[in-house]
């Protein structure tokens, strides 16, 4: 098949969004397939064409927007569900789909996706997130960009981004933790690891990844050094505005890899889905800072619920408060041994090779 992936892009090129299409590249090349993408140039993946898309105007070098309660709050603050925007988005993609000429797209959370596979009678296969399902209330002018799009494009308009999703062929989420509050979703298929699982071995290192973090880069980068700086174990950091150094013991690296997480003892991060996903398939403890953003709090409960590690407000976070949390979850067994409990059950479960799978079976033919 020629499959043209359309990620998210709206934050860092480190978004879960931006990783789970590189394992999606990956994996669908390994199947023998055509792959193509359509982002601007800083989120470009390997083994896939290159197709070019407006930069989102979230995108500062100092500043991310702090995530929103709802997920059409957080996108209509960041201006990603701008009329502007959402017209030169479409247009990309009509013109990538005119020149790659796809079997399928595979939508990892871009409006214009939607609109272009209706209008281009293409099939479409829909990433969603367990955290759509428990977004809060928004105001109705968060659509209005949308709509309007819809409605030159002679469709019909929306009430909230769900009805969004009932026009895809194909749903798929990832729950490396089964969410008992979603239950049975038609058309949804539910997968657990968003690479392919892997032998892991755990050691004693300290992984930070900060890529969804609304806090000042220049406050959280002296945080994080004053806080581990003098640390008798590696620590490998990403975090956005630093670029790679060598082991000092701090080593900043400049790309989240797929063995980011290889050798880990801990986890902090900031709510990353996919940093979250990875950390419960292996069994790493996790600290997780997160605010009242509808992504970031919800995988905060959920590693709060199943006690696979602690949480801490993103506004009392201080280098004391930092470390004390983590000598807290490195000092107690209870979480070691819960995440094993659930990574010994997530091993023997499906991982992206399945999906991929399942995308060739439901679209192969068609």
């Amino acid at each position: 098949m020629r499959v043209l992936l359309v990620p998210d892009i709206s934050r860092a090129s480190a978004n879960s969004s931006f990783l789970l299409a590189r394992s999606l590249a990956r994996s669908l090349c390994l199947h023998g397939h055509k792959i193509a993408i359509c982002t601007p140039p800083y989120a470009k993946v390997k083994n896939a064409s290159f197709y070019r898309a407006p930069e989102p105007p979230s995108i500062f070098p100092l500043f991310i927007p702090a995530q929103a309660p709802a997920m059409e709050t957080d996108l209509y603050q960041c201006r990603l569900s701008s009329y502007p925007y959402l017209r030169a988005d479409l247009d990309a993609l009509y013109g990538a789909v005119k020149r790659f000429q796809p079997d399928l797209l595979l939508d990892l959370g871009r409006i214009a996706t939607v609109i272009a596979a209706r209008t281009k009678h293409f099939p479409l296969c829909m990433h969603t997130d367990a955290a759509q399902y428990h977004t809060n209330a928004f105001q109705g002018k968060t659509l209005y960009g949308i709509n309007r799009l819809l409605s030159e494009e002679k469709l019909e308009q929306i009430l909230r981004l769900e009805d969004l999703r009932s026009y895809a062929d194909m749903r798929f989420l990832f729950e490396p933790i089964p969410d008992p509050r979603i239950g049975e979703m038609e058309k949804c298929l539910c997968y657990q690891s968003m690479e392919t699982i892997r032998p892991f071995q755990s050691g004693a290192k300290l992984c930070i990844c900060f890529s969804e973090t609304s806090l000042p880069l220049f406050r959280l980068h002296r945080i994080l050094q004053s806080a581990f700086a003098g640390a008798h174990y590696p620590v490998r950091i990403y975090c956005m505005g630093k670029h790679h150094t060598a082991p000092t013991p701090i080593e900043y690296v400049k790309t989240i890899r797929p063995d980011f997480l290889n050798g880990a003892r801990v986890c902090i991060h900031d709510g990353n889905p996919w940093v979250f996903n990875q950390c419960a398939i292996y069994g790493i403890p996790q600290l997780v800072i997160f605010n009242d953003g509808w992504r970031r709090s919800y995988i905060a409960s959920i590693v709060r619920h199943y006690q696979i590690g602690i949480v801490q407000d993103e506004d009392n976070l201080t280098m004391a408060s930092l470390y004390e949390t983590y000598r807290a979850l490195v000092s107690d067994d209870h979480y070691d041994n819960t995440c094993r409990i659930f990574a010994q059950h997530g091993l023997h479960r499906s991982d992206i090779d399945q999906l991929v799978q399942d995308i060739e079976k439901q679209f192969s033919k068609k």
